[in-house]
């Protein structure tokens, strides 16, 4: 096979699709089905590479003809889709490319390699990679990167050179004879080693110039690197002997950085503390800054106040320059008419971070219910038709044909998903690879996760103070926090998964927290709608204590019962 390919590589630029389809089945029909161990060596290696860059010339053509379609029937490996590993690396054995079994999990096995190639999408991310013996391997990784992607933007963010560490890497011979590591579920099995985070430890930890400091952190900006400016930033403000100008520039820099990691409380915090003292050359920068840090977390009335003062002209930018106008309408919008219903807004809004925002419940606790119905809300005591008992934000969103944040997603059977089922899952996934152990922690109290479910001891039942309060149970460290797969998040997400609707039509999926423990009943006596970027829940009848409160299966106006 892939001294065909090289071959081939050299007589045509592109393959087409049908060529480069009957060259791999060819290399099936002279393959030998014992014959399934890895390759090894400099000529094993040159064949490989030659390969790959058939098929990459072959994703840059495909590019080029804008040709960024999904696939709606979902690819399917059981085995890996539901592989976690929960070990941390030091209780895993360190192996070599050549050490690897094919067809297997390799179980209390780390694999250390450096990616040698840039990475191309079809569904799945592929990409090679070499251990420390100079030995080559594809990578086949999920779930891990967006849909619809173009080539420079994945290289960005995987580039060549990038150290991973693969904990028990499943070693895969494909129905086309490639040998390849497929990685289902990167949140658990995948470590990409900073390295620029740790040229950046050295630096920060030997150098004292605020400037320079300062100087790195703008690069970083520049780069898109926002947490690692962060730590320049804060490290300059550590610094001694500073002026109250460059405090605030500073502060306003740092301001940024918390802005664009959705981290709005501390964006509001040294947006306000750089105006204080800034002398006046900043001050349009900064407002426009705070007003945006406001708008995330639903301040709308004092974000325009902030824009009221903000004069778009005297930015350089024209990007800028429309975005405060954007803001300002946005903000004018949400001031005079209390209109904040639309499914981006409320994407956004679910990225804040749950102790900026406001979630209520009241007269409700979790119970167990039955071994048929599992867990339910009960009443605490005896309430009122129209009292609201319920207003949360989401967990997670998925954006009905939102190609911008579409992917992947393996599942134990073929199945045509939908989009906005698709992109919850994404959103999930997302969660667990960069939000904390308290998020992740929450996703696996709710159905079909690995702590509770309907056939553990009815014991096993969480209070509504774990989603009330943003901090783990008593007697639950981080490290105890277990990852769960893509095929235990899929079915999270379908078992829990609000339809949102606009003038009924679906435009959204939704994942609550307390919300996705209310069953679901046609003769309910509960309503639930969608109003202020949240989720309200609003008795329907009158209900007795320790009443079970059912909703009902679609989304149902509430009317005046919201205050």
């Amino acid at each position: 096979l892939l001294s065909n390919a090289s071959v081939l590589f050299m007589a045509m630029s592109v393959p087409s699709v049908a060529e480069m389809k009957n060259l791999l089945h060819q290399s099936v029909l002279n393959a030998s089905e014992e014959n399934v161990a890895i390759g090894t060596g400099s000529r094993h290696r040159q064949q490989t590479l030659s390969l790959f860059h058939v098929m990459y010339a072959q994703a840059e053509q495909r590019e080029r003809e804008g040709f960024y379609q999904m696939h709606q029937s979902l690819n399917t490996d059981s085995i890996s889709c539901n592989h976690v590993c929960d070990k941390s690396q030091s209780e895993l054995k360190t192996v070599s490319i050549s050490q690897l079994k094919v067809n297997a999990i390799n179980k209390d096995c780390k694999l250390t390699v450096t990616t040698i190639t840039k990475p191309f999408q079809i569904v799945g991310c592929n990409f090679i990679v070499e251990d420390a013996s100079n030995d080559v391997i594809i990578v086949s990784l999920y779930n891990y990167f967006q849909l619809h992607q173009k080539l420079s933007s994945l290289a960005a963010t995987l580039p060549v050179g990038a150290q991973l560490v693969i904990k028990e890497p499943y070693v895969k011979k494909s129905s086309s004879g490639n040998i390849a590591i497929r990685i289902d579920n990167p949140h658990s099995n995948l470590v990409v080693i900073d390295s620029m985070q740790l040229a950046l430890n050295q630096k920060l930890s030997t150098c004292t110039d605020a400037a320079l400091l300062k100087e790195k952190g703008n690069e970083c900006v520049k780069m898109k690197s926002f947490e690692h400016a962060l730590q320049c930033y804060s490290a300059a403000l550590k610094t001694d002997q500073l002026s109250s100008q460059f405090t605030a520039q500073l502060l306003s820099n740092r301001s940024l950085c918390y802005l664009k990691l959705h981290r709005y409380q501390e964006a509001i915090v040294d947006a306000r503390k750089a105006l204080d003292l800034d002398s006046g050359s900043m001050e349009t920068k900064i407002r426009y800054r705070l007003a945006s840090a406001l708008t995330g977390v639903g301040r709308y009335m004092e974000s325009w106040h902030v824009l009221d003062d903000v004069d778009p002209v005297s930015f350089s930018s024209k990007s800028v320059r429309c975005s405060i106008d954007i803001l300002y309408a946005r903000t004018t919008r949400y001031f005079n008419e209390s209109i904040d219903n639309d499914i981006e807004d409320m994407y956004d809004y679910s990225k804040i971070d749950w102790r900026d925002t406001a979630n209520y419940y009241d007269y409700v606790k979790i119970k167990y219910i039955s071994a048929t119905k599992g867990r339910g809300i009960v009443a605490t005591e005896d309430v009122k038709r129209g009292q609201r008992i319920l207003m949360e934000k989401c967990i997670a969103i998925g954006v009905k044909d939102a190609k911008h944040r579409a992917f992947a997603i393996n599942v134990e059977q073929k199945r045509t998903a939908k989009g906005s089922q698709i992109n919850l899952v994404h959103d999930l996934i997302q969660i667990y690879m960069n939000g904390t152990a308290v998020d992740r922690y929450r996703i696996s109290l709710l159905h079909s996760g690995r702590d509770f479910s309907k056939n553990k001891n009815k014991e096993n039942v969480p209070t509504i103070d774990m989603f009330r309060y943003y901090q783990l149970p008593q007697g639950i460290g981080e490290g105890e926090v277990k990852a769960l797969s893509v095929a235990q998040l899929d079915e999270i997400a379908t078992k829990n998964g609000f339809k949102l609707c606009e003038n009924q039509e679906e435009i959204g999926t939704g994942l609550f927290g307390v919300a996705s423990f209310f069953n679901h009943d046609d003769d309910s006596n509960a309503a639930w709608t969608i109003a202020e970027k949240r989720i309200h829940v609003v008795l329907t009848k009158d209900v007795c204590k320790g009443e079970e409160i059912c909703i009902q299966y679609h989304e149902k106006g509430v009317g005046d019962w919201l205050d």
